[in-house]
């Protein structure tokens, strides 16, 4: 499986609403590569401290062992979603203390997967 500039992010444990995921580059952590996405629809930000400005672009990294996403080869590729605290545009390389987690997510391939697996979340609680 390689690697699109398009992928869609579901959210099996919050059953929060699946987004569109457009890649906008690669950047390094200390783990290796993560992605660069801007969300659509952005999500409210106001529960992670953002007031009034919704979040749009976030950072992806894998979140276990065995997965990838560079390139994706297993789906649904499981991941961390973090914050960026510095300006990253112009950076190759982000530490540890460069972001912060704000929640879990999981690639999919397609739209249709990643709001089942949403929908699923949402019927779990």
């Amino acid at each position: 499986m390689g690697q699109s500039d398009h992928l869609f992010m579901g959210f099996r444990e919050t059953g929060r609403d699946a987004v569109h995921a457009e890649v906008l580059r690669t950047i390094r952590g200390s783990s290796g590569p993560m992605l660069v996405v801007r969300m659509s629809p952005p999500i409210i930000g106001q529960q992670f401290g953002l007031g009034g400005r919704d979040l749009e672009v976030v950072i992806l990294a894998p979140r276990l062992e065995g997965y990838t996403i560079i390139p994706i080869t297993k789906w649904p590729t499981p991941v961390y979603v973090v914050l960026p605290l510095v300006d990253w545009a112009n950076l190759d390389v982000l530490g540890d203390a460069d972001y912060r987690l704000i929640m879990w997510a999981e690639l999919y391939p397609t739209m249709k997967d990643a709001e089942e697996a949403s929908r699923l979340g949402r019927h779990a609680e």
